[in-house]
């Protein structure tokens, strides 16, 4: 097996441990209430069913798909698949538009305005919970962070727009992974 085929076989393995994930699940779980109480006094993450370790476990797993480093990521698998041969080019397009459309949406601006001076974009909310409090310590995201978590019933909206930005990955992550196993199928069954 080549690099090539390794890095598609790892994102497609991670895409599927993050779709099989407790977190997914319990994500894509209507019954899921918050508690109020709790999230007022200032535990943003108080809902019943979540587990703070499957959170964590999940966005893990999602760094991988979504930072260069490891050379997996969204972008990198696209233009991989950019060197398909011609006959492929219905997968590699597929993948091509949904990165277009998770690059569109982390530029949108964010339901939930935490800047007083500019707009908040998606990718902006997403940066400061994802790299200032749950993979990452950034300094500058980590006040940030700390100061909306814990801002009572405003950090019930921080993170139920979190998980919309959260699912915006997912869906693009999901239809990759698709065509890069629809691209193995028809290369393998000729």
């Amino acid at each position: 097996m080549n690099m090539m085929d390794e890095e598609l076989q790892l994102f497609v393995e991670k895409a599927y441990r993050l779709k099989m994930s407790n977190f997914s699940k319990w994500a894509t779980t209507v019954k899921n209430q918050s508690d109020l109480d709790k999230i007022i006094a200032g535990d943003w993450l108080a809902y019943d069913g979540l587990s703070i370790d499957e959170l964590d476990a999940f966005c893990l797993n999602l760094r991988l798909l979504i930072q260069p480093r490891d050379n997996i990521s969204i972008w990198q698998i696209r233009d991989i698949s950019k060197k398909w041969a011609v006959d492929y080019s219905n997968f590699c397009d597929d993948i091509e538009s949904s990165v277009c459309k998770l690059d569109q949406e982390l530029h949108k601006k964010s339901l939930v305005q935490i800047y007083q001076d500019k707009v908040t974009f998606k990718k902006d909310l997403f940066g400061i919970i994802f790299y200032g409090g749950i993979v990452h310590v950034n300094p500058d995201k980590r006040r940030l962070f700390k100061t909306i978590s814990s801002s009572g019933l405003f950090s019930l909206f921080i993170f139920q727009a979190f998980i919309d930005v959260v699912f915006c990955y997912m869906n693009c992550i999901q239809k990759i992974a698709f065509n890069i196993v629809q691209y193995y199928n028809s290369n393998y069954n000729k």
